[in-house]
């Protein structure tokens, strides 16, 4: 059981790390269905409330927890490695 856990964390630790180490994370562009939502949320706002600084952190914020998660993963499967020491 112990190595098809191991095997199952080194491949979601790898498809992980693919998806973290893309540069799809940059802000949507103008013609991608976010980027038309996020035009069209613009001009509904007041002008007080006006800028989408939330919406654009949000994959910031999701990049650097999923890069979170792969630090717990691959320390998880390092202590359950057979050449770990107690």
């Amino acid at each position: 059981m112990t190595r098809d856990l191991q095997s199952l964390l080194a491949s979601t630790i790898e498809l992980a790390r693919k998806v973290t180490d893309t540069d799809a994370w940059t802000t949507p562009s103008a013609h991608s269905q976010s980027g038309q939502e996020l035009n069209e949320e613009e001009r509904r706002r007041p002008p007080p409330l006006a800028g989408s600084w939330p919406w654009l952190l949000a994959p910031t914020i999701a990049r650097l927890a999923l890069r979170a998660a792969v630090e717990e993963a691959e320390r998880l499967h390092a202590v359950i490695s057979h050449t770990a020491t107690s």
